[in-house]
């Protein structure tokens, strides 16, 4: 489930005008593509797909034509046929060729009709299984084919010219071929229509088969179609075909999300509960999203109150438009997880200001019932606005060998800069850092190398605190002593 979070912040001052920052009220936003699925973007480049039976006369391509079901872009993918019997027109992915057909739960994909030679046509979905399990020895292959306009009763009513999402899983197949019986019956081809079975029929029949590809198709003797195809889901996978990679382009194997390139996101980019964001070693850019509105939120955050682990990533910054909005590299509400191996740089828009925002990584559990754990290890920040590390709330953090990098000294009408600030029932043990370059003039207001304020105990050592304006600001350590992790 994907969430937009926007915090708004408001300074406080302390002792000489230490400036804290601290947290108001969050506001969580539901966006479009709420779906316990992972969505994967599928480019015309990408690898994997490929068009087993695609014959003369048929045509698969990307197209914004149609554009697409809520929640999934601009594009779809089009599957066109001409006015010849022999046309025909499919896509098909084989990477979860292997798996037990008993592990799949969940097909569903969605379609557009834009024409077709009769009222129910549409493209249909394929599932290439192999009963028997042995598959390459030609005794077990078929193909299980879902037509909205088929089944007994009908899987579905078809609607021209209107995005409609069709649950597979739950309809009925036809048969590409005769199966043999292996002791609980077999399959008749029905070549085209009866007779049905079910995904739980097949799969007590076969409770050995394999899947070998799923597919959208326009067969023979299906003249004249011209339909869009999205959201192929197939279990905890539901893929998206866009004509342009929009933002960041990833591959997902289990529980970890891979970066497959630099990237450019102008909306947050959000991690699923539970899940790994790897990098891969390239860069995530924050922009802007128009010349008159600036990027709101964090470069890369977690789903709220789910965990999340990111790594070997660059996150940078790249607003131009003067704006108070949060602006955050890595961010965790309420939930916890790690950042490391991640460089984190220029949260800033445009320049240095006397706004509260522009915080490298955030980790705000402030009002949370249950506390959070986060690591946070060999990370570096540059180039930010107002705080390097940021722990606010009901948060127990392991803060170490971070490279931490201000800007001072900054004068008045600038933000007051602080390295890594504790705070508010925080707790935390740090060590192993640098941190320098928080410095601050006038002196009225201090910029702090470690600020610890109103925290619930933190146990610091082996820090390399620097060219700050106060390397260490004790503002409430908090009566606890967190020891160092085991």
């Amino acid at each position: 489930m994907n969430f937009t979070i926007r915090c708004f912040n408001r300074a406080r001052a302390i002792s000489r005008g230490v400036t804290v920052l601290v947290g108001a009220a969050l506001a969580m936003v539901l966006v479009a593509g709420a779906s316990a699925a992972v969505t994967t973007v599928v480019h015309p480049s990408t690898t994997g797909w490929t068009q087993d039976d695609t014959r003369s006369g048929g045509a698969v391509e990307w197209s914004n034509s149609f554009g697409a079901p809520t929640g999934f872009g601009l594009g779809s993918l089009e599957l066109r046929t001409d006015s010849t019997d022999g046309a025909k027109a499919g896509l098909y992915n084989h990477s979860m060729s292997g798996t037990a057909l008993s592990a799949v739960s969940t097909l569903s994909y969605s379609t557009y009709q834009q024409a077709a030679s009769f009222a129910g046509g549409d493209a249909s979905f394929q599932l290439q299984i192999d009963v028997d399990g042995t598959p390459g020895d030609g005794s077990g292959f078929t193909t299980l084919v879902y037509e909205p306009y088929d089944g007994s009763p009908a899987n579905g009513v078809v609607a021209p010219q209107l995005w409609q999402t069709w649950d597979v899983s739950a309809g009925e197949f036809w048969s590409s071929r005769n199966t043999p019986d292996l002791g609980h019956g077999g399959l008749t081809a029905g070549a085209g229509g009866p007779p049905f079975y079910t995904l739980d029929e097949v799969k007590t029949m076969y409770p050995d088969a394999v899947v070998l590809g799923v597919g959208v198709n326009v067969g023979t003797v299906n003249p004249g179609y011209d339909i869009g195809v999205d959201a192929i889901r197939v279990n905890d996978t539901a893929y998206d075909f866009e004509t342009e990679i929009p933002g960041c382009a990833t591959s997902t194997s289990g529980t970890t999300i891979t970066l497959l390139a630099d990237c450019t996101e102008t909306s947050p980019f959000t991690v699923p509960a539970g899940f790994t964001f790897d990098g891969a070693g390239h860069t995530l850019t924050a922009a802007d999203p128009s010349s008159s509105a600036a990027f709101v939120g964090a470069a890369v955050q977690n789903t709220a109150g789910g965990s999340m682990d990111v790594e070997n990533l660059h996150v940078l910054g790249a607003s131009s438009v003067l704006d108070c909005a949060p602006f955050t590299g890595v961010q965790f509400v309420s939930g916890g997880g790690s950042v490391t191996n991640t460089t984190v740089d220029n949260l800033l828009r445009g320049g240095y200001t006397g706004c509260q925002n522009g915080l490298g990584v955030l980790v705000n559990d402030v009002g949370a019932s249950s506390s959070s754990n986060v690591t946070i290890d060999h990370v570096t920040v540059t180039r930010y606005n107002k705080n390097g590390i940021t722990l606010r709330g009901n948060v127990l953090a392991t803060v170490t060998n971070n490279t931490v990098t201000g800007a001072g000294p900054l004068g008045s009408g600038f933000a007051a800069q602080n390295g890594i600030q504790i705070s508010f029932g925080a707790s935390g043990f740090v060590s192993g850092n640098s941190v320098s370059g928080n410095d601050y003039t006038p002196s009225s207001t201090v910029a702090c190398g470690l600020l610890l304020f109103e925290a619930n105990g933190v146990k610091q050592q082996g820090n390399d605190l620097f060219s700050n304006e106060r390397n260490l600001c004790n503002f409430g350590r908090g009566g606890g002593n967190p020891s160092s992790p085991s």
